[in-house]
């Protein structure tokens, strides 16, 4: 229920959004706005008019429509946008009377608002939280029982190495190399590794978007067993874990590796773990017990039952000022944007 009605606001929030760059796009180039609607139909009772819009909640609730007058009004979209408006508008302020890039601004605003929002978005939480940046270049583990045709250089990367410059270009944390493989249509990746003199070459074009996918999740990156976020209601919360912590020890193992340490807790669902963690000079002992927790295969998307304690991993934050936050707003929703091409080209 809960994942429901926060799918519910999270759309509502950005249907509103576009329809509202759509009516304030037409607004400013003086295209008369008939009806503002949120739900597609006919308008409920819930509706009101305030000069020449009406303002309403409408029956189908998949969507929103800003209805301009001269817009196909007895066309294919009467259905959607419901009956027409008993208004009388002069020519000169309908959609058709105007010139064509005052149109295509009309049309395009809704994404464009969608974009500026994702922006203000992206800038809020960067000036809130700051940015967490994974600067690991080191390979923690590779998975090699997946790798896609072309990627079986992989297998020669070793725990411990180095990825320092992809296709040349310089790797100053994971997010370079994540965006290299889902991408860069240079073909084949160039991986050019600490103390080596041959690359290590990866070659799936990137219209083989699963294939590149797939290779980019065989690469397990390095860190250091340090706490980051610790999840409230957990296990590691009720055992008094905190943010920067260091595992040192469980079950009398020593813990070299964050990844290492996962898989112990993923593996131990339901049993108790006895751990020593290092927070400042002092040793604190704890017992966790994971939470048998049905998660999706990464290879074949198959539900599996793994432990979970409610932990995530420590990446530093870097704190940002209001300039700084606006180009990490950009940057950040144009990594976002890129990804849903990348998804849609898949499609």
């Amino acid at each position: 229920m809960q994942t429901l009605l926060a799918t519910i606001v999270v759309l509502g929030v950005l249907i509103f959004v576009h329809e509202l760059g759509h009516f304030l796009a037409a607004k400013s180039v003086g295209i008369a706005v008939l009806r503002f609607s949120f739900g597609l139909g006919s308008p409920t009772p819930l509706s009101f008019r305030r000069g020449e819009t009406e303002y309403c909640i409408s029956w189908i609730p998949l969507g929103g429509y800003v209805k301009m007058a001269g817009l196909e009004e007895d066309g294919p979209a009467a259905g959607v946008e419901g009956p027409k408006a008993e208004i009388v508008i002069a020519p000169e302020r309908t959609f058709d009377a105007k010139s064509l890039p005052a149109r295509m601004f009309v049309i395009s605003a809704g994404v464009i608002m969608n974009v500026l929002f994702a922006v203000l978005v992206y800038t809020g939480l960067t000036m809130r939280y700051g940015v967490a940046e994974d600067p690991s270049i080191t390979i923690g583990e590779v998975r090699g029982d997946s790798l896609p045709l072309g990627a079986s250089g992989l297998e020669t990367i070793q725990p411990g190495d180095r990825i320092v410059r992809i296709n040349g270009d310089s790797v100053r944390g994971w997010r370079d190399i994540q965006g290299a493989f889902l991408t860069s249509s240079t073909n084949p990746l160039r991986l050019e590794i600490a103390g080596r003199a041959q690359p290590v070459l990866v070659d799936v074009p990137l219209s083989q978007q699963q294939g590149r996918v797939a290779a980019l999740r065989s690469l397990i990156p390095w860190h250091e067993p340090v706490v980051g976020d610790v999840l409230p209601g957990q296990a590691a919360s009720k055992a008094g874990l905190q943010r920067g912590d260091q595992f040192l020890t469980v079950n009398g193992d020593t813990v070299l590796a964050w990844e290492k340490l996962v898989k112990v807790i993923e593996t131990h669902a339901g049993d108790t773990l006895r751990v020593r963690l290092a927070r400042g000079s002092q040793v604190i002992r704890a017992d966790l017990v994971p939470r048998a927790t049905l998660v999706p295969a990464a290879d074949s998307g198959a539900r599996r039952e793994v432990g979970k304690v409610g932990l995530g991993v420590y990446l530093p934050l870097t704190r940002y000022g209001f300039f700084g936050s606006v180009r990490q707003g950009v940057i950040r929703a144009a990594d976002a944007g890129g990804l849903v091409l990348f998804t849609l080209k898949g499609l």
